[in-house]
């Protein structure tokens, strides 16, 4: 009825549930939350938090290093992107790593706002570029009266090559919580919902034959 287990396997099994190992976190699987043609939306359970991650795929017809540079001019990001009303980067460690601080006005909610450490990775050799944040309040603005201060965001672009470097796979990954007397069943709920119209926005933009960076 139950699998052997030598002594060895049992000790591992045993230190795994008393320290709570990130390798046994790592097995959760990722479940389809809604596909709705060209954008897939994936979510999973993270330990310890009420809130589900949230991945999104879809692909976009441009080449992944323009794609990125959409991702990268953040101070424009109030001209396209959901919600996002106010946008300014406020430190630099390197020219791959600064702090980007946001303030946003969601709908049916009252306003949020964070500062993030952004990093960006690029392998064009192999037509592979990633923007990955996490959540860096302490370089950003102090907290501001009627702005709700999220801590808990950490989230990635992910940008793959296809067709010859003339088509791109373009992935979003994102764990936040935004704080608040919000429900948490509806913040689920409105992250896995949101996901489309952000990835459709950034296309969008690549598409637009007026803009320029």
């Amino acid at each position: 009825m139950f699998p052997y287990f030598s002594r060895y396997s049992t000790w591992m099994f045993i230190l795994m549930l008393f320290f709570d190992m990130p390798f046994a976190a790592a097995q959760e699987e990722w479940s389809l939350d809604k596909n709705s043609g060209s954008i897939e939306v994936y979510t999973r359970s993270v330990p310890g938090s009420n809130i589900k991650e949230v991945r999104a795929t879809t692909e976009i017809d441009a080449a992944p290093e323009k794609v990125f540079a959409v991702l990268l001019d953040s101070d424009k990001f109030v001209e396209f992107m959901p919600y996002i009303v106010e946008v300014r980067t406020v430190a630099r460690d390197s020219a791959d790593i600064w702090y980007l601080y946001q303030r946003i006005s969601p709908p049916l909610a009252s306003e949020r706002d964070y500062t993030l450490r952004h990093q960006k990775i690029v392998d064009t050799q192999h037509g592979y570029y990633e923007l990955k944040w996490e959540a860096a309040n302490s370089h950003g603005p102090a907290a501001r009266n009627g702005v709700v201060r999220v801590n808990t965001c950490t989230g990635a672009y992910i940008l793959d090559s296809l067709g010859n470097g003339t088509r791109t796979r373009l992935t979003y990954q994102l764990h936040t919580d935004p704080e608040g007397s919000l429900p948490k069943w509806i913040v689920n709920f409105a992250n896995s919902t949101s996901v489309p119209a952000l990835l459709q926005a950034i296309a969008n933009r690549v598409a637009n034959p007026s803009y320029h960076r």
